[in-house]
């Protein structure tokens, strides 16, 4: 891994605004720093938040910490 990919942020959740604000919450427990991205979808359409089908925040952490992160995640999941 070089130091681009360490300080490149990666994707590690995408979903809705409620259970992104759960998984941020556990990752900042755990130590991650987590970014959330398109959270503005919320303010301007609200009613798309409430479908299940649109998958409109995602959460970011840079690439050293993807990995525990994703471990955090799947461990939320069980």
């Amino acid at each position: 891994m070089n130091k681009e990919d360490i300080l490149e942020p990666e994707e590690i959740f995408s979903g809705s605004l409620w259970e992104a604000e759960i998984i941020q919450g556990l990752l900042n427990s755990g130590g991650i720093e987590s970014f959330v991205k398109d959270d503005i979808t919320g303010s301007i359409a609200p009613w798309r938040m409430m479908t299940s089908e649109v998958e409109s925040v995602k959460l970011l952490v840079l690439g050293k910490e993807a990995t525990n992160a994703k471990a955090i995640i799947a461990e939320y999941r069980k």
